[in-house]
């Protein structure tokens, strides 16, 4: 049906839909201040997170593909002087999934004309555990799902109304400018789009080329972003672009094997275990009874709606189980089934339509009867009543893990110190110190393992020139003693844990002494009372926490699983080494019950 002509009557319908409108912007609304209400305060360890939001307050560029829209709006959000500057970029999260959820009621209600099934698609897309915790901290995957249920709403507006398919095309353009997992959604977008739009164009072929520019352009003006963030030289500069190659490097993401790479290395998870925990994320979010009336809503549109209805389907399968077989992420442990399940909120979105449309369904057998009606929304409210106690642990907005983690992690070696790190959460906790905080004073941050890319050395070599590292290329985890033994007389040089497994040479080559979350490399030959004394400085500060802000949080302050236990590991595995230093000087003997009591057994 066409929109009203200016001056005409308002149908029915019309009524219905600007009703279901307002309804649509108050749930979204709702749970904007739910979310925000429990953002977390500051830096989240969660992710990319921490990256993310030091590139957005520096206008940088991280990881490939440089992510250039979600990095400029984060700017202008940590720019707002209200709150720390993390608060004002996970806000963004809050507000990408708010927007998710409005979208999807007003999908549902497009579907299957029910404001009662619409709003429930709604909240049990806002409540579902896995999507509300990735409303709560700075990633790209929330605006990544906006664009995903925007694309579905504009595809059925447009199969409503196929003389209007820009909006569409622009929305599919920026997010594919986005967020490479948008091309999931493609041979939905097409099942639902493809008639429309033939129909209307035909072999109009001008207006062919018009719809591909709009496709093409946003895209490109998007990236054309990254060139300009660059050459100004941020602390997080991935790829170092400063021309077309390096650009192109970066947007294709040849640092990770390519656009059809799913991650740098294979992991060692396999298909079934992915489906296991894709299965455990979809029904700790939705619930066993959600599921099942997913379900029923599949079947009841397969014969109402039929081309929707296996649009839908064929979202779930594509963006769930064929994803989790294609993305070959490591499983097996908390924080790497954590890491995954970020992927998955994605097939929440129309996971829900398919439950809203359950809703609709089981009321359309009922369409008179008044016990029927009210035992239906007595069910319905007890579902709701449940979602929200289910959730009721998703909060973060007493989380000061993440930012503690980064601040013993950099600010307990003394000024002037090189810091030697390996691993996303260490680096990117750092940069938010370094960058945004600008609390590093002189010290000097390294990640060994990423010098393998010429440019990530070229741009060590030209920030810090004072810093020697006496290899030109190739692989520098197991060259890191080399680098230590070129700069330990000239500066203390801390290292990681993690690099004492990568790097053999380390243990045996120099001294060494756990110093809060590091590990203090010493000549060989240093004043052995020296070392005892920086020791037990740094053992009193994990034991009491003076000087040591996480050492003292408890680890079971997060949702479950978290990628955050990582930070839990760290401290218990620092706390670990510093206990067995302490059995082997009398003058620690008071710490270490308290140290064994916290840490993990283990070593470096």
């Amino acid at each position: 049906m066409s929109a009203p002509e200016h001056g005409a009557l308002r149908t029915p319908t019309d009524e219905r839909e600007g009703n279901a409108f307002g309804i649509a912007a108050i749930t979204g609304a709702v749970f904007l201040v739910l979310y925000v209400r429990r953002l977390c305060p500051t830096l989240c360890l969660s992710g990319d997170s921490a990256e993310l939001v030091t590139a957005a307050a520096v206008w940088g560029v991280p990881h490939a593909p440089g992510y250039p829209l979600f990095t400029t709006i984060g700017h202008l959000f940590a720019s707002v002087p209200i709150h720390s500057v993390a608060w004002r970029v996970n806000v963004t999260s809050a507000l990408f999934h708010a927007g998710t959820v409005a979208l999807t009621v007003a999908t549902s209600f497009a579907i299957v004309r029910s404001r009662v099934a619409a709003v429930t698609a709604g909240c049990a897309l806002g409540l579902s555990r896995t999507f509300f915790l990735g409303s709560l901290y700075a990633e790209v995957f929330p605006l990544n799902d906006l664009f995903f249920a925007a694309l579905l709403f504009l595809a059925m507006r447009l199969r409503a109304r196929p003389h209007a398919p820009a909006a569409f095309v622009v929305a599919m353009g920026l997010a594919a400018a986005h967020h490479m997992m948008i091309a999931l959604a493609v041979p939905t977008l097409l099942l639902l789009t493809a008639s429309p739009i033939v129909t209307y164009y035909g072999a109009r072929w001008h207006r062919v080329l018009l719809l591909v520019l709009l496709l093409v352009l946003p895209a490109l003006l998007v990236y054309a972003l990254v060139p300009f963030a660059a050459a100004r030289d941020p602390a997080i500069s991935w790829g170092d672009v400063h021309d077309l190659k390096s650009w192109a490097w970066l947007v294709t993401r040849r640092d990770y094997g390519g656009v059809t790479s799913a991650v740098h290395a294979a992991g060692n998870g396999t298909p079934g275990e992915r489906m296991a925990i894709l299965w455990r994320v979809l029904e700790s979010s939705f619930g066993v009874v959600g599921l099942l009336a997913a379900a029923l809503g599949a079947a009841w549109l397969l014969r109402r709606e039929t081309t929707i209805g296996v649009a839908l389907l064929l979202a779930v399968l594509v963006t769930g189980p064929i994803f989790g077989v294609l993305n070959t992420v490591e499983t097996g442990s908390e924080e790497a089934d954590a890491f995954f399940a970020r992927f998955t909120t994605m097939s929440h979105v129309p996971v829900a339509l398919l439950l809203g449309a359950g809703v609709a369904a089981a009321a359309s057998r009922w369409p008179l009867a008044r016990a029927a009606k009210g035992a239906g929304a007595a069910l319905l409210s007890a579902w709701l009543a449940f979602a929200v106690w289910h959730a009721r642990d998703v909060d973060l907005r007493d989380d000061m893990r993440g930012l503690a983690f980064a601040h013993d992690l950099v600010l307990g070696p003394p000024d002037g110190s090189l810091l030697l790190l390996s691993g996303d959460a260490p680096l990117n906790a750092a940069a938010y110190v370094c960058a945004v905080e600008r609390l590093c004073g002189s010290r000097v941050v390294i990640a060994p393992g990423g010098l393998f890319m010429p440019w990530s050395m070229a741009q060590v070599r030209r920030r810090h020139p004072e810093i020697t590292i006496p290899w030109t290329s190739g692989p520098g985890l197991k060259k890191t003693h080399e680098l230590v033994a070129a700069e330990l007389t000239k500066r203390p040089v801390f290292a990681y844990p993690d690099l004492f497994a990568k790097d053999r040479a380390l243990e045996g080559a120099f001294e060494a002494a756990p110093d809060h979350l590091l590990v203090r490399l010493w000549p060989r030959g240093t004043d052995p009372a020296l070392i005892q004394t920086t020791f037990l400085a740094s053992a009193r500060a994990m034991v009491t926490g003076v000087g040591c802000e996480g050492c003292l949080l408890p680890p079971d302050a997060q949702p479950h699983p978290t990628q955050e236990m990582q930070i839990i590991h760290a401290y218990q595995a620092a706390e670990t080494n510093h206990a067995r230093m302490a059995e082997r000087i009398p003058e620690a003997a008071d710490l270490i019950a308290p140290l064994r009591a916290r840490g993990v057994p283990g070593s470096l």
